[in-house]
């Protein structure tokens, strides 16, 4: 078969496969030169949906170099209310080898870049823009607020960077700071069993004051109170402009919860010059999760027959707790009938332990018979521990949230926008999806209307069955335009909003 009809059986197939929506995440930095001020750097994360072609068979196939190979364009804007005060548009490739290329890939199908942009102190919005080259319906849109401090006058602490990957390198890159390769991990709990909390900071001194500093830091919990063993310091030499500190702990022992990592810069006397805070959030899901399950079997292949009878044992030796997070992880796959009878189960007092049981393992043996009910239970389990990592907040597990439930319930969207910050509006998202039985092009509009807690509300779709509200837009920007008229449906006209565009997909 020749290398072009490989290429065209290959994009075919590509088309004709269900498409989710590209992931994309930034996680901004704010650090400071000694000489020309304050910057900003933005580390990305994409996932495009549709996978890459092999660069080798592009060759082939159309006598293009690796380096011209299909990539993800990707346009920044940093704007407020005068103008666009920074913008780059470029197209990131795995295989480029540029000098200025910064493009890491982190794992299969994973990317990261970094970006850097030197910007006046001052408030701006920031939107991002990504697009598949090979599939140009596989995009996504982010648009989050940027805030860039005045920086302060003589010893100062730059805000903590949790990292995803470190590792000392003598090597010269955008990626490496004072020896050491970091890599900004993205806003995510901590999940796994043998995660390590890691954080960078810098500690500036102004070479006009001479002075002792102490830079003393610690993990506390909600209350407060130091975590273990989890504090320590480090002594500032003098003579340097900049000093570097890299920490680790091991979150093994830690249980779920909201923690604060909390770094103070002291003077000689013991006075706090300046002190920086970030959240962490620890979440386990050890005991009821696929991965409960391969522990208590002692097991890591995959599923077979036998399994069937191992998962019944387990299934029913869950406690009342795990057992119940069970059922309610069902709901958005349930029926009419069946939610009314988790209902029941969920309302009773006690709560039923056998009922439930019988209610899961029948849910799944009755999708498709015995045969495969391990593996379809496994590829859900799958499925509901993303939802607990992209959508929980501090009080509602992320499989109970609005969002959660629609992914659950019709799949990954084909195109999810994510807005942070528009002028007059909550921070909201658009779910966009291509088909959604027998429908075409639904939309789902999802909005944070306290805009502090993760939870966002379904404000409206134009989904058979859901919620679809004809004043959606009036609410979407009540945050600081009250109603006025209640027959009005639109809400237009504000500055800086993109809301038709996300709506069209563009």
């Amino acid at each position: 078969m020749s290398a072009k009809l490989r290429l065209l059986l290959l994009l075919c197939f590509q088309n004709l496969a269900l498409v989710h929506a590209m992931d994309l995440a930034c996680v901004p930095s704010l650090w400071k030169h000694p000489n020309s001020g304050p910057y900003v750097d933005l580390t990305l994360y994409l996932r495009p949906a549709t996978p890459s072609i092999d660069a080798s068979a592009l060759r082939d196939a159309s006598g293009v170099s690796s380096s011209e190979s299909p990539g993800i364009r990707i346009e920044i804007m940093v704007y407020h209310s005068e103008g666009i005060k920074a913008f780059d548009k470029y197209v990131l490739r795995k295989n480029a080898a540029t000098l200025d290329d910064t493009s890491q890939p982190i794992a299969d199908g994973d990317w990261a870049d970094l970006r850097r942009f030197y910007l006046p102190p001052g408030r701006y919005g920031l939107e991002i823009r990504a697009i598949n080259l090979l599939d140009t319906m596989d995009r996504a849109v982010l648009s989050k607020e940027l805030l860039v401090d005045t920086p302060g006058n003589g010893a100062t602490l730059s805000s903590p960077m949790l990292l995803h990957t470190w590792y000392r390198t003598a090597e010269a890159s955008r990626w490496v700071r004072h020896g050491y390769f970091l890599m900004a991990r993205p806003d995510l709990p901590y999940r796994k069993p043998l995660d390590t909390l890691a954080f960078y900071t810098e500690v500036h001194l102004d070479s006009t004051q001479k002075g002792r500093y102490l830079l003393q830091y610690n993990l506390q919990n909600e209350d407060g109170q130091v975590v273990g063993a989890r504090q320590a310091y480090s002594r500032i030499p003098s003579g340097k402009q900049v000093h570097a500190l890299l920490g680790t702990w091991p979150l093994g022992d830690l249980e779920p919860g909201t923690y604060r990592l909390v770094m103070a810069l002291k003077d000689s006397n013991n006075t706090t010059v300046d002190q920086k805070t970030i959240s962490v959030v620890r979440w386990r899901l050890d005991g009821w999760a696929k991965n409960g399950f391969w522990a208590a079997q002692s097991r890591s292949d995959e599923p077979t027959q036998d399994s069937l009878r191992a998962w019944e044992q387990w299934l029913f030796g869950l406690d009342s707790n795990a057992i119940y997070r069970q059922c309610m992880s069902l709901r958005p796959l349930c029926d009419s009938k069946q939610r009314a009878t988790l209902d029941r189960l969920a309302n009773g007092q006690p709560k039923d332990r056998m009922a439930m049981q019988n209610f899961v393992y029948h849910f799944w043996t009755g999708q498709g018979g015995e045969q495969g009910a391990v593996s379809r239970w496994m590829a859900y389990q799958e499925e509901v521990d993303k939802t607990v990592t992209l959508f929980s907040s501090r009080i509602t597990t992320g499989y109970e949230t609005e969002r959660g439930r629609v992914y659950l319930q019709y799949g990954p969207p084909n195109s999810r926008t994510v807005v942070d910050n528009e002028p007059s509006a909550f921070p909201y998202e658009v779910w966009w999806y291509y088909q959604i039985k027998g429908q075409r092009n639904v939309r789902f509009v999802f909005y944070n209307p306290d805009m502090v807690t993760n939870d966002y509300v379904l404000l409206h779709s134009d989904a058979f069955g859901e919620n679809s509200d004809p004043q959606w837009r009036l609410q979407l920007f009540s945050r600081t335009t009250a109603f006025q008229n209640l027959d009005n449906s639109m809400n237009r006209g504000h500055f800086g909003s993109h809301l038709d565009d996300h709506l069209r997909n563009q």
